[in-house]
């Protein structure tokens, strides 16, 4: 199905916007997720993530669907509830996760995050698919945690658990020197810069508060620049050379042609602020079947149509429909070798 966006939100800037109000607002009858169990991953040596999962009640064959939020979100964020809803509702499993520090786990990690930390996503889904006895597993990221996601399937390549069945991206910042450039050099992102690195010098100080001397947010308020803001904090803190090298080595598109399994990415061209361009590379492709959704409108993680009911929210059952014919597709090849 074509994506016809809202009448009143065909200007990028108006649709990434109405992407941040209550549900509600523009589905009266969504119904968000209930609570679900806590479940706290160690990553590394320092550090816990903190996650949501959402068992199905009677079938222990059911797969799992990991859900990723992007940068200055969480496991709460609208399209994380709204894609979370629908595939519980189709049968999966499903974990909503949070990134370092997100969600109100500051307390739980010495370090913080960036969308180089591909590791911790595959952390999760292992120990994820654990606690449902989840015989496959599907994750999702947007945005930030779209390249999150895109990087692990593209380094696990051909040595991917079997469990891993398909991946997937909404507006993933597969290209992450061409989103920084868009936002600290095209005027109309000033508001998204400006409210980014407000959230992230919020958090460097909170962090040196908790653990004193290990972090300094001296002359954090002279960084304007997302360029600067990776010379100074991203590239020391994450053990990367320079600003360049972490744009480089942090980015899913290195080693994109390198996934083995189903991919399903949504972006639209009309993204204020995480450029389209790279997807008009013809060399960029995965060695696996690829569905790819790149509608002339649609914003930044937002894609509010002008349809009412399930295909309001336009990724989110792009997405959903996705998994949910990968999972019957291998049901029934299993049947067929039965």
């Amino acid at each position: 199905m074509e994506f016809e966006p809202h009448p009143l939100l065909r200007d990028a800037h108006a649709m990434t916007l109405a992407g941040m109000l209550p549900r509600k607002w523009l589905d009266p009858s969504f119904a968000p997720l209930a609570r679900g169990e806590p479940l706290h991953v160690r990553v590394d040596r320092e550090t816990e993530v903190f996650v949501w999962v959402h068992r199905q009640p009677h079938d222990s064959d059911a797969p799992l669907a990991v859900l990723l939020h992007g940068l200055s979100g969480s496991a709460e964020s609208r399209y994380i509830h709204g894609l979370g809803a629908r595939l519980y509702a189709r049968g999966f499993h499903v974990a909503r996760m949070n990134m370092r520090n997100c969600g109100g786990s500051e307390h739980l990690s010495a370090t913080f995050y960036c969308t180089a930390q591909s590791g911790d996503v595959f952390e999760v889904a292992r120990a994820a698919r654990e606690r449902c006895d989840a015989p496959r597993v599907y994750v999702c990221g947007w945005s930030m945690g779209g390249n999150m996601v895109l990087k692990l399937a593209g380094e696990l390549a051909d040595q991917r658990p079997p469990w891993l069945a398909a991946v997937a991206a909404v507006s993933p910042a597969l290209d992450l020197e061409a989103a920084q450039r868009s936002l600290d050099e095209v005027v109309s992102n000033e508001v998204y810069r400006r409210f980014f690195l407000g959230q992230m010098r919020d958090l460097i100080r909170r962090k040196e508060a908790r653990w004193p001397g290990r972090y300094s947010s001296l002359g954090l308020e002279r960084i304007e620049t997302f360029r600067h803001w990776d010379e100074r904090v991203t590239a020391p803190y994450f053990g990367f050379a320079d600003a360049p090298d972490f744009y480089r080595r942090g980015a899913a598109r290195s080693v994109f042609e390198r996934i083995c399994v189903p991919v399903c990415v949504v972006h639209a061209q009309d993204d204020p602020f995480v450029p389209f361009a790279p997807w008009h590379d013809p060399d960029l492709r995965p060695r696996a079947r690829f569905e790819f959704h790149g509608p002339a409108f649609g914003g930044h993680c937002a894609f509010i149509s002008s349809a009412t009911g399930r295909e309001r929210f336009w990724a989110e059952q792009r997405i959903s429909d996705f998994f949910w014919r990968e999972e019957a597709q291998r049901e029934e090849n299993a049947a067929v070798h039965v």
